[in-house]
């Protein structure tokens, strides 16, 4: 009972968060901006960004618990780890799901991924299989699978009972994460706003794709080599 409460939760946020993204859209209610970030600056808990948009205009974000923000980059397999949070989509054969592109979610430090997980078959879509399943939750464990050693086992807390996930041999890991310090200088940030009559807007969704990638040893451990 438990766990078909989490399929359906999972389900359920996914698809409302897809609709509601939609809606905005389609209404003309949701703008997109571009730009790079020129200064951040902290205060308590509350990050705040400067923003130099592709105009030349500068303003300032506030970056609240109500902001989608979020840090993108490569990463390495070391982010595959016991208590991680990995999300992704792959093709259900022999009871296994493989993957071939993944994400991991990686907290700051002292705080945990607060997002359900479960496993749920896949919309249907052309060009996608008839096998494809969404995926996400915590690993639990992973090891490299008996028959197959390059591809690496996953067991996720949210399906103890599997089915488990194969992530193949070249599999792509993106690191989501919300740690601000390890941005490099004039980072490009795309966001999602709505605007407002005073020419304001009110920003939904912020994010920032690095293209150099992170180390696992390093960023799991906050140790820089």
């Amino acid at each position: 009972m438990k766990y078909r409460y989490l399929l359906s939760a999972f389900s359920a946020m996914l698809i409302l968060e897809l609709t509601a993204s939609a809606c905005l859209f389609a209404q003309g209610n949701l703008e997109l901006k571009t730009g790079v970030v020129k200064e951040i600056t902290k205060k308590g808990r509350l990050t705040k960004m400067t923003i130099e948009d592709d105009q030349g205009g500068e303003y300032e974000i506030s970056l609240t618990p109500k902001v989608d923000f979020q840090i993108l980059a490569p990463g390495d397999k070391g982010f595959v780890t016991k208590g991680a949070y990995i999300q992704g989509e792959g093709v259900m054969t022999n009871k296994r799901i493989y993957l071939s592109d993944v994400t991991i979610f990686v907290p700051l430090s002292g705080k945990k991924i607060s997002k359900r997980g479960g496993i749920q078959k896949a919309p249907a879509q052309a060009g996608r299989s008839t096998n494809s399943y969404l995926v996400a939750g915590t690993i639990v464990a992973h090891q490299p699978d008996e028959d197959y050693p390059d591809y690496e086992l996953v067991a996720l807390r949210e399906a103890p009972r599997g089915p488990y996930l194969m992530l193949e041999k070249n599999v792509k890991i993106t690191v989501s994460t919300t740690d601000t310090s390890i941005l490099p200088e004039n980072a490009k940030i795309r966001m999602q706003v709505i605007p407002l009559r005073s020419g304001k807007f009110t920003l939904k969704k912020a994010t920032i794709s690095l293209t150099s990638p992170l180390k696992s040893d390093e960023v799991l451990t906050g140790k820089k080599k």
